[in-house]
């Protein structure tokens, strides 16, 4: 019998399925029940879970365009029931959801890679830092720096 170690690791699947179970309880917590700020703190688990299969995806997708134009048409159609739930009222401006800080992320993660100068990465990273931070995405330009880190 051939002595083989078995590695240990969670699929990209199941991380994702843990994201939105913490991100259900979140939302839920947010919307219905507010008073129970546990569930808000479980929910903040999620965002670093994206964030790293977001990279993931990012470094193994054959289609870095497809792939950010999904993530700004799902920024874009989720914005409606996002300012609904969360912001009260229909296309508001005041607020984005965390896919725009997702998109920003993927796009300085893309613009990264193809670019050689250190400098010109850095400032790409602030664009999109400020861009964050100007739009009112969720988590803002901090969202963005994680997704960078």
């Amino acid at each position: 019998m051939e002595d083989r170690e078995e590695a240990f690791g969670i699929s990209g699947f199941t991380l994702k399925c843990i994201a939105m179970v913490c991100m259900l309880i979140d939302h839920t917590g947010a919307v219905l029940f507010p008073q129970y700020r546990v569930l808000r703190i479980i929910g903040r688990l999620a965002f670093p879970i994206y964030c790293f299969l977001l990279v993931e995806g990012a470094m193994h997708t054959k289609d870095i365009r497809k792939y950010e134009l999904r993530l700004l048409g799902f920024a874009l159609l989720s914005e409606i029931p996002f300012d609904l739930a969360f912001r009260g009222g229909l296309f508001r401006m005041d607020h984005q959801n965390v896919f725009f800080t997702l998109f920003l992320g993927v796009v300085a993660v893309d613009m990264a890679k193809q670019c050689k100068n250190k400098l010109y990465v850095a400032l790409i990273f602030m664009m999109m830092i400020i861009l964050a931070e100007f739009l009112n995405t969720d988590y803002g330009g901090k969202g963005v720096v994680f997704i960078l880190k």
